[in-house]
């Protein structure tokens, strides 16, 4: 079987020459470096909201005193919720 030849693609670089195939490269390399970006973005929220939430080690006691120590709570909503606390223990 005849291949067909034409001079202009006869380097092996396609239509677009040594400068497309750089290019394509490029193009390549950036999409490769989006992914990585992407990836370590992604992982870092997921990191990042484990330790926020699930599988906390603070107690409730411990929890309502960091929202008194805020301002999040009164007074006596704090002493209402601790009470509460100790009458379900």
């Amino acid at each position: 079987m005849m291949r067909w030849f034409c001079p202009r693609f006869a380097g092996g670089f396609g239509g677009a020459g040594l400068i497309g195939t750089f290019l394509g490269l490029l193009l390549v390399i950036g999409l490769l470096v989006l992914l990585v970006l992407l990836i370590v973005f992604l992982w870092g929220r997921i990191s990042h909201a484990s330790a926020k939430g699930f599988g906390s080690t603070q107690t409730a006691r411990e929890i309502l005193q960091v929202r008194y120590a805020r301002g999040e709570l009164s007074h006596e909503e704090f002493k209402r919720m601790t009470d509460e606390l100790k009458d379900a223990s």
